[in-house]
């Protein structure tokens, strides 16, 4: 993937109206900014790019899938991803963002580099709790060896004979 040409849109020579772009995203994107979050990254991202006088609306699709580490039994699994986010892009005279979806970009710039944005909004969609999916029976798919171990580990909870009587006063 060239860095520079991989997620650029030139839009300068568009007519005005809708206008359609796919992009194969995989690993790469994430070893570009040295992200660990997933491993074994497929997506597409379709951006409708609407091109108005004063300004562009793009509309992002991505629907894709990536190999999370479980945070129970740190055995790999793959995660669907999927999601739609929107971007205006303005024009002015020099380039500042006025919001987290509106750019402001100078008049002359005729195209627009998506890489960081595509890069954040795949992020984005990767759950905060990554757990192996549940089985049809809603059953753990975790693995097994691995669970029966951190079972074996984990710490019973012990009464402290010093709270008994706050518990008590709780209650009444």
């Amino acid at each position: 993937m060239k860095k520079e040409q991989a997620f650029l849109i030139s839009f300068g020579g568009l007519p005005l109206g809708k206008h359609q772009f796919q992009f194969s995203v995989n690993q790469q994107l994430f070893e570009e900014f040295d992200c660990t979050e997933a491993e074994d990254l497929n997506a597409i991202v379709v951006v409708e790019l609407e091109k108005q006088e004063t300004m562009i609306t793009f509309d992002f699709s991505i629907k894709g899938t990536a190999n999370l580490c479980c945070d129970r039994c740190c055995e790999y699994y793959k995660q669907p991803i999927e999601g739609t986010y929107s971007l205006y892009i303005k024009f002015g005279e020099e380039y500042f963002e006025e919001s987290e979806d509106v750019i402001v970009i100078p008049f002359k710039q005729q195209q627009f580099d998506f890489m960081q944005l595509i890069y954040e909004y795949i992020v984005l969609l990767l759950p905060l709790k990554r757990l192996h999916p549940n089985d049809e029976k809603k059953r753990s798919t975790c693995n097994k060896e691995m669970i029966k171990k951190l079972q074996e580990f984990e710490v019973q909870e012990s009464t402290d004979y010093r709270w008994d009587k706050l518990r008590q006063l709780d209650t009444e």
